[in-house]
């Protein structure tokens, strides 16, 4: 199977989603419980986490395409 470019956006985009989860449950839980440790939050907690990892690996995902559109094209030029 031949990779594109946008299949390559989309894994980093997962790859990205998983680290930033794992980095948010350490947080939330070193909030919550003060120390490093790694538990699930209830269903309503970690549904609002995920969101915000969505939005934030997505907002990610496209300013490094457009950047990397900015830079081809005045590569190109």
């Amino acid at each position: 199977m031949k990779f594109t470019s946008f299949h390559i956006k989309i894994i980093a985009f997962f790859v990205t989603s998983f680290f930033f989860l794992i980095e948010a449950l350490i947080h939330y839980n070193m909030g919550k419980n003060g120390k490093f440790t790694l538990s699930i939050p209830e269903k309503k907690t970690i549904f609002k986490i995920l969101l915000i990892i969505f939005f934030f690996s997505f907002l990610s995902s496209a300013t490094t395409y457009f950047i990397e559109m900015l830079l081809k094209s005045n590569l190109v030029k």
